[in-house]
């Protein structure tokens, strides 16, 4: 009968999870989801548990029917953990106001954060605090057994917060919302209670038998010591080990949730191997300081020996994350029940012993997971930290062997054993093959800076061409968020560019997320912006900005017009009382861990009432990171919003949502020659490919009238159901066509543009006409920068010989040429200032060296002859021969460019063009 109660701690532990991320998540709308707005929040929940488990320490000993109890904690569990979702939605303008009016980062602000939290989680956290001590006391009828129920109840309980936090992303919000889920795990918490309480009359507690005086609390603090220094060291690990493995794993929720799992899934398996243990062998707890050193050596090792791997599927993922946490997490539940075991042979009282167990190993936890995120990261790295925690379990060690809890044989091999991987650990360097890793990864680049923060490892990755810089990409947990190559720097412009054309001077505007600062450099270049406020969650992004500016008089944050807000974004805009002329916005993809809420209805909403009347958000949409037709549900969202929404292309698949409060101006033809003016460095405009204004508006692809039809049967995404964005209910088929139709617009987006009511409202009759001749220029760059989209959407490369020939011929197309062949003006730059030796050149210079003698139409034989350089083996090998045969093509040279064309088979690496074949036959 015992073991049927087993399950019922499963069920416990599954909602505590699932209720655990869905307040988290809308607490997060409320309070922020800044560092600290986050750290506060687990503290106050954690604190909250501790209470819990404290109260039943002491007073759990005069519960007679401990299985009553703890149905009717399930019952309070269930009842307020749904009362607090629906509640924080109905509190959230009331404390946000409270929170603005005492200024957003001050000292005042965030105690209200703690206070608020702490009340809002006080009941449901110290139930949840009390389950566990209350269920050992029902269970546990003498010493004997109280080790093999322990380890059942914690690793059952454990185990059920594994599926929790697996089901919770990977079903439950996607299938029933935010509130939904949570009304599921209240029923979960009900069917929980019902068991115990039908249960509990067989479970009525009886005099234990006492074989010596219990020992006052304070004759068990070297165990209750321990049991927080592992609690303690486990968390921060925990802390350390996921900012590890973001840089390798995608950085989203479901990544996020199979990590959690890991963890998890070890200290339930722990906990019931540490019971079974004990119930094989009574004098276990002697194992206590071995085991704490076979932590620390397996801290070390499995860091030390985890190689770095890039993996999509979700069972990859699981086992490249188990072989680094999955051993320590395991030992750190077998330590968890020996360490109760040893309390409760001291205390006389199983609820008494595990309530002081789960106290300390709880308050510990909190501290680890604060002092890992706060110090550790930001004073030593990763690879650092990893080495003074696994030294902290050696402290525990210490510790335990002062109190006897040692086996001489056993000890001394775990000591041998740490003691050898402490003189072969890499303490300065641990994390450097890492970063080189990720650096050749991306861009096959090298390491500019690296910066660990407190929410993020910002590693900055310069890409070099003949020994010179050609454009620095930042990685942010392991995310590629910004970069400044031409592509980036087109599309980031263009949402400055576009307002600056149609509104003029702008008095007030705000930018959130910063990356690498080339929206906030377009705003800073223009006189048309007035003051500006920048915006993003981490302040190390903007620290940053110096090593990719290092000249001051360029970096946009020493503009005297700039104000830093180190802020979440959504928080911001609640708190401000500011309203701006201009909001743009490129947070990361929705897929990103946390960043969805940046993508839903009510943030739009939000936008929208921060607008002067007449105001204009431009705001990215990255279709590359919205597969399966997400970027559809997106543009519904925006377009409920903004009854004037409209599309407009930026670079490949990083498009632009254009929405206004009411902006009802029509531009003249002088208007727009003049604010061309405006828009700062006429140079950089060339480069980005815009010779002319009327380039910048024919990036045009649809209005509110054109996009209806398509986004009709798309349900937006919302705050209540945040995974919608993974669902957008359009076959693939539909949404592919979308897409295609979104990233390379066909003919027809003249003809649109034509007719396009907006249009019409913006734009004087002449400018429309001026802007109509350029959309078959605008047609040939997208061409041109869309190359790296079309296999992601299985869209057939459209890009062919005539279209190259149709930029080397074009006045107006020299740096589309250059896009079409894979290079940019950058390259060419780089090129001509290089100091470097041609000996010394890589196969990619001199492929960039036989476009740049193409796009400053040098002699044929010249770029022949630089072409000719690049290697057989070489990643530009294809792209290199395929230029030869154009060249030799466009010179009537078809013998010659047959013989080449011969040598293209089997040569690795992308092509130019789908038809080149077709022109030699």
């Amino acid at each position: 009968m015992k073991r049927l109660l087993f399950p019922i701690l499963f069920l416990s532990g599954f909602s505590a999870l699932v209720f655990q991320t869905l307040w988290f998540y809308r607490l997060g709308l409320v309070v922020g989801n800044s560092v600290w707005a986050s750290s506060l929040t687990l503290a106050a929940f954690m604190t909250g548990l501790g209470l819990g488990n404290a109260i039943t320490a002491r007073f759990g000993i005069r519960v007679r029917a401990p299985l009553r109890a703890y149905g009717l904690l399930e019952i309070a569990i269930a009842l307020s953990g749904v009362a607090l979702l629906w509640w924080i939605p109905e509190i959230q303008s009331w404390l946000v106001s409270l929170i603005a009016a005492m200024g957003s980062s001050s000292a005042p602000a965030q105690s209200l954060r703690l206070v608020s939290a702490f009340a809002l989680f006080l009941v449901p956290a110290c139930c949840m605090g009390a389950t566990l001590p209350l269920m050992a006391r029902g269970l546990s009828r003498s010493r004997e057994d109280f080790g093999d129920v322990l380890g059942m109840l914690y690793g059952a309980n454990t185990l059920g917060a594994v599926a929790g936090a697996l089901l919770v992303d990977f079903w439950l919000i996607g299938s029933f919302g935010i509130f939904g889920s949570a009304l599921v795990a209240g029923g979960v918490n009900l069917v929980a209670a019902a068991v115990a309480l039908g249960l509990s009359p067989r479970f009525q507690v009886e005099p234990e038998p006492v074989d010596h005086a219990p020992t006052p609390v304070k004759g068990v603090s070297a165990e209750v010591a321990l049991a927080a220094i592992c609690g303690f060291v486990l968390l921060a690990l925990e802390v350390v080990w996921f900012r590890y493995l973001a840089l390798f794993l995608p950085n989203s929720s479901l990544v996020f949730s199979i990590m959690l799992a890991v963890v998890l899934l070890g200290i339930g398996i722990g906990g019931i191997l540490g019971g079974k243990l004990d119930a094989s062998n009574k004098s276990a707890s002697s194992l206590i300081a071995p085991l704490m050193l076979c932590a620390a050596f397996m801290t070390m090792f499995s860091f030390l020996f985890h190689h770095a791997t890039t993996t999509g599927s979700a069972y990859r993922i699981f086992l490249y994350a188990a072989t680094l946490m999955l051993p320590v997490s395991t030992i750190s539940g077998v330590l968890f029940t020996l360490l109760g075991v040893s309390i409760r042979e001291k205390l006389g009282e199983a609820s008494k012993a595990t309530g002081w167990l789960t106290v300390a190993n709880t308050f510990g936890a909190a501290l680890g997971a604060l002092l890992a995120a706060f110090v550790l990261l930001p004073m030593v790295g990763a690879g650092a930290s990893v080495g003074a925690l696994a030294c902290l379990y050696a402290l525990g060690a210490l510790i335990a062997w002062q109190r006897g809890y040692w086996q001489q044989k056993t000890g001394r091999l775990a000591l041998g054993a740490f003691v050898v991987i402490v003189v072969v650990f890499p303490w300065q360097n641990a994390m450097a093959p890492h970063y080189d890793n990720l650096a050749s990864r991306v861009d096959n680049g090298v390491i500019l800076a690296v910066h660990e923060g407190l929410t993020e490892t910002g590693v900055l990755i310069e890409r070099q061409v003949a020994g010179q810089r050609h454009s620095i990409r930042l990685v942010t947990n392991g995310y590629s968020m910004s970069a400044s190559n031409v592509h980036a720097r087109r599309y980031m412009k263009i949402y400055v560019y576009l307002p600056v054309l149609l509104k003029g001077e702008m008095e007030h505007t705000l930018l959130i997320s910063f990356g690498v600062g080339q929206t906030a450099k377009a705003l800073t270049d223009s006189p048309a912006t007035g003051h500006i406020d920048v915006v993003d969650i981490s302040k190390d992004i903007f620290t940053l900005s110096d090593e990719v500016y290092p000249d001051p008089t360029q970096n946009p944050l020493r503009s005297p017009r700039v104000s830093l807000h180190v802020e979440d974004g959504r928080h911001y805009l609640e708190t401000t009382a500011q309203r701006y002329d201009l909001i743009t916005s490129e947070p990361p993809p929705p897929s990103n861990a946390g960043i969805v809420s940046l993508y839903t209805r009510e943030y739009f909403e939000l936008i929208h009432s921060r607008l002067k009347p007449g105001g204009m958000v431009t705001y990215w949409l990255p279709l590359h990171g919205l597969v399966g037709g997400s970027g559809a549900t997106v543009m519904r969202a925006f377009c409920d919003v903004f009854e004037d929404c409209s599309l407009w292309s930026g670079a490949g698949t990083d498009l632009m949502a254009v929405g206004s409060r009411g902006f009802n101006e029509k531009l003249s033809g002088a208007a727009l020659a003049a604010r061309w003016l405006q828009l700062g460095d006429l140079a950089e405009l060339r480069n980005l490919g815009f010779e002319t204004p009327e380039q910048v508006l024919a990036l045009f692809v649809a209005d509110y009238d054109y996009l209806h039809p398509q986004l009709k049967d798309v349900a937006a995404v919302i705050d209540d159901d945040p995974h919608k964005i993974l669902r957008s209910g359009l076959a693939y088929e539909t949404w592919r066509s979308i897409y295609e139709d979104w990233t390379v617009p066909g003919p027809d987006v003249k003809q649109r543009f034509a007719q396009s009511t907006l249009i019409e409202r913006w734009m004087a009759e002449s400018v429309r006409e001026a802007v109509s001749t350029w959309f078959d220029f605008q047609h040939l760059a997208l061409l041109a920068l869309n190359q790296g989209s079309f296999a992601q959407f299985d869209i057939d490369h459209p890009l062919k010989v005539e279209h190259i020939f149709a930029a080397m011929d074009h006045a107006f197309g020299r740096h589309f040429l250059l896009w079409m062949l894979d290079s940019d003006a950058d390259f060419v730059r780089a090129l001509e200032s290089t100091t470097l030796g041609k000996a010394e050149w890589t196969d990619e210079d001199w492929y960039h060296q036989g476009v740049r003698c193409v796009y400053e139409r040098l002699a044929s034989e010249q770029c022949q002859e630089a072409l000719q350089r690049v290697g057989a083996g070489s990643a530009y090998a294809r792209r290199a021969l395929e230029l030869r045969t154009i060249l030799l093509v466009r010179a009537e040279r078809l013998d010659e460019a047959k013989a080449v064309f011969g040598a293209l088979e089997g040569k690795p690496g992308p092509g130019l063009v789908n038809d080149l074949e077709a022109w030699l036959r």
